[in-house]
C-alpha cells in the first residue's frame, strides 16, 4: 500500500479530532496516508453522495471509513454484511473491505469499555447488594454501543431519552429472546445480562432513579460549538458519588463534566474512548498495531 486513504462520514464534523489522531498514527509508523472528513447533511439526495464514497471503497480508492452521527444505523442497508458484534448492537462506526464486500463493524463498544474500566480503577463504582445501575442519556447509535457494553457486563440499564419510542426500540433490540447476543459469562458460566428500563429524559422520571452508579451521556448535547448546553436537567441534582461519563470529547471538559466535578463526582469526557475506538479502526484497516500512546498524546491537553 503506497498511501492509505481513510475518512469519516457524518454531520456535523467541525468538532472531529479523527484526522489528527490518524495522522499521528501514520507519522509514528512511517506510513503515507490521509484521513478526510466527509460532512454530509442528512437531507434528500445526499445518500447518493455516501453511495459514491462506498463505491470508492469497493474499487480500492478508499481503504477505510468511520461513521458517526447521524448515520450509524442508516448506512447498514448499504453494506454487504456486518460483523457479529455490529449485528448484535444494531449500529456501526467502522467500514472495511473484504474482497468486493463492504463490512460494517463497531469499535465504539470496546473503546467505551476500555476507558470506563480505566476510570473505575481510579474511582470505584458504588457498591450495592444488587447489580449496579447505569443511566444512559440518549437512544441513538452511540447509545446502542454503550447499552450493549454495559448489559453484557452485568449492569442494569435505565435509558433516558426525549424520544421515548426510539428508546423502547433500543430496549427491545436487546431483549434476550429477540436477538442472539455475544455473551460474557461469570465463573459459573452464567450469562451476565442486566435489565433495561426506559424513561423520558425529564426530571419527574429521573428522580425515581436517585442512586445510579454511573451516568453516561451519549447525546450530542454540549458538543462544540454549543459548549454551554448540558444534557442533565438543571433542576435535578447529580447523584452524589455517581461516576459521570460523557462521550463528547470536544470540548475536553463539557458542561456536564464540569458540573459533575464541581459537585465532587468522578467525571470523564470521551477522549479516551475516542482514542481507543480510532486505534481499533486503524488496526482493522491496516493490519498493524496502532500507536496508542502517540495518538493519545496528540490530543490530550
Amino acid at each position: 500500500m503506497s498511501k492509505y486513504h481513510f475518512g469519516l462520514i457524518g454531520h456535523p464534523l467541525t468538532h472531529s479530532f479523527s484526522p489528527v489522531l490518524h495522522q499521528a498514527a501514520f507519522d509514528t509508523l512511517g506510513l503515507m496516508g490521509e484521513y478526510q472528513l466527509f460532512a454530509i447533511r442528512p437531507k434528500p439526495g445526499n445518500l447518493e453522495i455516501i453511495k459514491k464514497l462506498l463505491n470508492q471503497m469497493q474499487i480500492g480508492n478508499i481503504q477505510g471509513l468511520n461513521v458517526t452521527i447521524p448515520y450509524k444505523q442508516t448506512l447498514i442497508p448499504l453494506l454487504n454484511r456486518l460483523t457479529p458484534l455490529a449485528q448484535a448492537i444494531g449500529a456501526i462506526n467502522t467500514i472495511y473491505s473484504e474482497g468486493d464486500n463492504l463490512v460494517g463493524d463497531n469499535t465504539d463498544t470496546q473503546g467505551f469499555l476500555t476507558d470506563l474500566n480505566r476510570m473505575i480503577e481510579q474511582a470505584p463504582i458504588k457498591q450495592s447488594n444488587s447489580r449496579p445501575e447505569a443511566i444512559v442519556l440518549g437512544a441513538g447509535g452511540s447509545a446502542r454501543a454503550v447499552v450493549y457494553a454495559l448489559i453484557q457486563n452485568g449492569w442494569d440499564i435505565c435509558i433516558a431519552a426525549r424520544n421515548i419510542e426510539r428508546a423502547q426500540v433500543l430496549s427491545d433490540t436487546f431483549t434476550q429472546n429477540k436477538i442472539k447476543t455475544i455473551e460474557n459469562k461469570n465463573e459459573n458460566n452464567q450469562p451476565l445480562h442486566g435489565k433495561i428500563a426506559v424513561i423520558p429524559l425529564q426530571p419527574s422520571a429521573l428522580i425515581h432513579h436517585p442512586n445510579p452508579a454511573l451516568i453516561v451521556n451519549t447525546t450530542p448535547v454540549g458538543m462544540f460549538p454549543n459548549i454551554d448546553d448540558c444534557p442533565w436537567p438543571e433542576d435535578v441534582p447529580l447523584p452524589k458519588g455517581t461516576l459521570i461519563y460523557d462521550l463528547i470529547y470536544n470540548p475536553a471538559v463539557t458542561s456536564l463534566v464540569s458540573k459533575a466535578r464541581f459537585r465532587g463526582n468522578p467525571a470523564s469526557s470521551g477522549i479516551g474512548m475516542l482514542v481507543e475506538q480510532a486505534a481499533l479502526s486503524f488496526e482493522r484497516w491496516t493490519g498493524l498495531p496502532a500507536p496508542r500512546k502517540a495518538m493519545r498524546e496528540i490530543i490530550i491537553y
